[in-house]
């Protein structure tokens, strides 16, 4: 959270890592909430129906290698060179598709340890 601070997130289905960042801010107590532009909507808006439109369907389409994918820093420099790539191709004549929006996920606080204990004897309880 510290190497974010107030600087949007970009990402290709952003809400799936931020739900990570988010519950992991929610453990420590912590708020966070941010902006981000997500190249799976760009994607969603650019390209045609028929393609899959996933990280690696998305860079092949734009022709942008992927010597690592699945590997996170590797999808994260993919989103990169994605956005990049898609701002420049369409950023001029579609602006509105690059703009942050913020990001919005609740999340269960943190169970604390009694919490936790009375679930699992709960549990117990109804296996009885």
């Amino acid at each position: 959270l510290g190497f974010i601070g107030d600087l949007p997130l970009l990402g290709h289905n952003i809400r799936f890592d931020y739900s990570f960042l988010k519950q992991a801010a929610v453990n420590q107590k912590m708020e966070f909430e941010c902006e981000a532009v997500d190249t799976l909507k760009v994607c969603r808006k650019l390209m045609p129906e028929q393609e899959k439109k996933n990280l690696g369907n998305a860079c092949t389409y734009y022709k942008i290698e992927q010597p690592l994918a699945h590997r996170a820093e590797a999808d994260a420099l993919s989103a990169h060179f994605l956005y990049q790539k898609l701002v420049a191709l369409y950023g001029e004549e579609q602006p509105e598709l690059f703009v942050t929006t913020p990001l919005n996920c609740r999340m269960k606080r943190q169970a604390t340890g009694n919490e936790k204990a009375k679930r699992i004897l709960a549990g117990f309880i109804k296996m009885s």
